[in-house]
C-alpha cells in the first residue's frame, strides 16, 4: 500500500531541473528573499575577482602580505561556500511554498497510480457519493499534443475525478447561488514522466466568502474534500 512520505513537488520537469539547478535557485531566491541574502548574493559573485585581484597585487610583496592575502583569499571562499548553501536552502524553501497556485492542496507520496485512484473513488463511495465524470487529461494532452505541434509529454497518467454531495451543495447554494461554480468537486491524480513512482493528488479549496452562512457551508466542502484525500492516501 501507499505511503504518503509528504515531499513537496517542485518541477514538471527533470532535465531542466538538473541542468539549470544554480539558475533556479538564484531566480527564486532573488523573488522570494532577495532582501535577507542581497548581500551575501553579492558577496558571493564577486569573491571570484576579488580571489584574482589578491593574487596579483601579491606576487611582489612581502611573505607577510602574501600570507595576508592567501587569508583574505581563504575567508572569500569560505563567504562563497556558505553563501551558496544558503542560497540552495533558501531556494528550496521558497520552491516548495510556490510549488501550487492559491487555493491548491495537494501531497505527493510514492505508490502506484491506479490503486491511489481507486482509493479516492472508494473514499468517495464510502461518504454516499457517486462519481459524476472522469477526466482523462493526460489522454487529451497525449492525443491532442502531435496535432498541434506539441508533442511533449506532460503527464504519465493524469485524470480529475468529479462529484457532488447532495446535502453539502444544497447547503452551499441555499446560502449563496452563486456557489453553483463550486460544484461538482474534483479530485485530480497524476504522475510525472520523470517520476513514475510518484503520485500527486490535489483539490481546489472553495474561498470562504460571501455571507456567514456561505463561509460555513463552503469550509464544510473542503472538509469534505480533505476527508476524502485523507482517507484515500492513509
Amino acid at each position: 500500500m501507499a505511503v504518503p512520505d509528504g515531499e513537496p513537488f517542485l518541477e514538471t520537469r527533470e532535465s531542466p531541473r538538473k541542468k539549470n539547478t544554480a539558475y533556479e535557485t538564484r531566480r527564486r531566491t532573488e523573488n522570494c528573499g532577495a532582501l535577507f541574502l542581497g548581500p551575501y548574493v553579492r558577496q558571493a559573485w564577486v569573491a571570484p575577482a576579488a580571489i584574482k585581484d589578491a593574487m596579483q597585487s601579491t606576487s611582489h610583496e612581502t611573505p607577510n602580505a602574501m600570507q595576508r592575502a592567501s587569508r583574505e583569499t581563504q575567508d572569500a571562499m569560505n563567504n562563497r561556500l556558505l553563501t551558496g548553501i544558503a542560497l540552495a536552502v533558501f531556494g528550496l524553501a521558497c520552491g516548495t511554498a510556490s510549488a501550487a497556485a492559491p487555493g491548491v492542496t495537494f501531497q505527493s507520496l510514492r505508490g502506484d497510480y491506479d490503486e491511489v485512484k481507486d482509493r479516492i473513488v472508494m473514499a468517495i463511495e464510502n461518504r454516499g457519493m457517486v462519481v459524476d465524470h472522469t477526466s482523462h487529461v493526460g489522454d487529451m494532452l497525449e492525443r491532442t499534443g502531435k496535432d498541434i505541434g506539441r508533442p511533449r509529454q506532460v503527464y504519465l497518467k493524469a485524470d480529475v475525478i468529479q462529484f457532488c454531495s447532495a446535502a453539502v451543495s444544497r447547503s452551499t447554494m441555499e446560502a449563496d447561488p452563486r456557489n453553483l461554480v463550486f460544484c461538482p468537486y474534483a479530485i485530480a491524480v497524476y504522475v510525472l514522466p520523470a517520476e513514475a513512482d510518484r503520485v500527486y493528488v490535489l483539490y481546489r479549496k472553495p474561498p470562504a466568502s460571501g455571507s456567514a452562512q456561505s463561509v460555513k457551508a463552503l469550509q464544510e466542502v473542503e472538509k469534505l474534500l480533505d476527508g476524502i484525500v485523507r482517507e484515500a492516501l492513509k
